[in-house]
């Protein structure tokens, strides 16, 4: 395995970083309260501006519903998507039917705790939608995140990786030749190896000009507010929440 570079050892969170880039940018008083603030059902077409502006991903992905956190004047200050997710072996740890939360984001000048209380109650409004009472989220280490919004609003900690049991703390990305190696956004899964016809191996990839990197895998947490939470809580091996000292460290490997 070769080495070429190390990447930025210390990333501060995507949304911290655009959150006071704006405010240095486009200056607004700071809301100092929540009081009057509501949280309601909104559509996609009114999720979209806020999401692609303040969002890591800058989609909606295939989210189905849309929660916004709406200032006392009706202005959105925050939105929260819910989707089915990934598949994989998280709804074998904390039980089936459950969605993920796939997006959220706050405008920068949010009141303090926006972002927690959107996603509690944002939680509980969707369960009362559709009766679906566990949620799950991740938080990528990509993106400079360590779940520290989850961890605020109680959230159990499952670990890295989609089985959270340390089996894949680190996994493979790959870049398409072309892209932008400073660029994080660029790198993709290796699923893209797989896609529109292809089926290459790693050293296959290599030799048409893709990059294949490691990186740490993605957080997981999870969360039940239904009726049998106290119960569902007991069931659930929740981990110590990682610190608030997100790392990336992407490596370019020879993966010939």
């Amino acid at each position: 395995m070769k080495v070429e570079l190390p990447m930025w050892d210390h990333v501060v969170a995507h949304q911290r970083r655009i959150r006071e880039l704006l405010l240095l940018e486009e200056p607004q008083e700071l809301v100092e309260r929540l009081a009057g603030y509501s949280v309601e059902l909104i559509s996609r077409k009114e999720a979209q501006p806020l999401v692609m502006r303040y969002e890591w991903l800058g989609n909606l992905g295939r989210a189905r519903y849309f929660i916004g956190l709406l200032s006392p004047l009706r202005q959105l200050h925050g939105v929260v998507c819910f989707g089915y997710g990934p598949a994989g072996k998280i709804r074998e740890l904390i039980g089936s039917p459950a969605l993920c939360l796939e997006r959220g984001a706050c405008v920068h000048y949010a009141p303090r705790n926006s972002a927690s209380f959107l996603i509690t109650h944002g939680c509980r409004l969707v369960y009362r939608l559709t009766g679906v009472e566990r949620f799950f989220a991740y938080a990528d280490p990509m993106a400079g995140e360590y779940g520290g919004v989850y961890q605020a609003a109680g959230w159990i900690y499952l670990g890295q990786g989609l089985d959270g049991a340390g089996g894949r703390k680190r996994r493979f990305f790959v870049l398409p030749p072309g892209g932008d190696p400073d660029n994080a956004a660029d790198w993709r899964t290796t699923r893209d190896l797989r896609r529109n016809g292809r089926r290459l191996t790693f050293a296959q990839a290599r030799q048409l000009g893709w990059r294949i990197a490691m990186r740490d895998g993605k957080h997981v947490y999870a969360i039940n507010v239904g009726r049998d939470r106290r119960v569902w809580r007991k069931t659930i091996t929740g981990l110590p929440y990682p610190a608030p000292r997100p790392k990336l460290k992407l490596r370019y490997v020879d993966a010939s």
